[in-house]
């Protein structure tokens, strides 16, 4: 035991499904993968479902109300 461990090198699928081991491919490919997942446009059934939801909701009472 030494204490020295050797780095071991990830891979990651694209979007093609082809094995990335390269780390600047590996990078590139989270950077887009997480660029996508949090960009993506809000389909319209959800958020009408989410305002629907909104308006319904009833405000907590306050405690002098109750």
């Amino acid at each position: 035991m030494t204490g020295k461990r050797a780095m071991r090198q990830m891979g990651i699928k694209d979007k093609d499904g082809k094995l990335l081991t390269d780390s600047e491919q590996v990078l590139n490919r989270w950077k887009t993968h997480t660029a996508n997942m949090y960009n993506k446009p809000e389909d319209q059934s959800d958020r009408r479902r989410l305002l629907h939801r909104r308006t319904e909701d009833k405000p907590t009472p306050l405690v002098k109300e109750v």
